[in-house]
């Protein structure tokens, strides 16, 4: 069983708080709640939780996270890894062009 301590507890009850404020449109009590919500905080409770390394990721890439539960799944994923990194790749140039794009787009001021 892990040890479980009060400032665990009371960051995960923020955390869930502060989904449901971000669900309700309430800001300003977000705000507050998010000063107390240090990422990797909360990474080393959920760590120390699961008895596990556990890490957040913030991406713009959707399908950007691969999930292994078990013997079976890392097997799927080992055979077609590069399929998906082949893909994740496609995807980042896609959105690196449509970047561009949008800047090149701009209108310059002229001096």
């Amino acid at each position: 069983m892990p040890e479980v301590r009060p400032g665990m507890v009371l960051r995960l009850f923020f955390l869930h708080a502060a989904r449901m404020a971000d669900q309700k449109g309430w800001k300003r009590l977000l705000k507050l709640l998010r000063r107390f919500l240090a990422k990797s905080r909360l990474e080393r409770d959920i760590s120390a939780l699961l008895k596990t390394r556990f890490a957040t990721v913030v991406t713009s890439l959707g399908g950007a996270a691969l999930d292994v539960d078990n013997e079976e799944d890392f097997e799927v994923i080992r055979l077609n890894f590069h399929r998906w990194r082949s893909y994740q790749e496609t995807i980042r140039e896609q959105k690196a062009r449509a970047d561009r794009a949008r800047v090149e787009a701009v209108p310059r001021l002229s001096g």
